[in-house]
């Protein structure tokens, strides 16, 4: 997608029939990945940098998303997320 903010995700939900609530998006822009999918109602993960989060960065952010500081640990939040156990 070359655009990406809320009208834009809106579309593509609409176009693909699936509700925003059943959308996550996983990405390392918080202004273009996260905070447009959070706008419209979907989850959102937010892998950051080293640089960016320091050496002990939040796991959560305050704006609805959820911080990873590895890709790795994507699987272990999305299970918590939907009450699973961890594998």
């Amino acid at each position: 997608m070359s655009r990406k903010d809320p009208e834009t995700y809106r579309k593509l939900l609409g176009r693909y029939g699936v509700l925003s609530e059943e959308f996550a998006m996983v990405g390392d822009t918080l202004g273009a990945d996260v905070l447009p999918v959070i706008e419209v109602g979907g989850r959102a993960f937010h892998v950051a940098s080293r640089e960016s989060l320091g050496d002990t960065g939040p796991e959560h952010g305050g704006g609805g998303f959820q911080t990873l500081r590895h890709l790795r640990g994507l699987l272990t939040m999305l299970n918590a997320a939907n009450g699973e156990p961890e594998a």
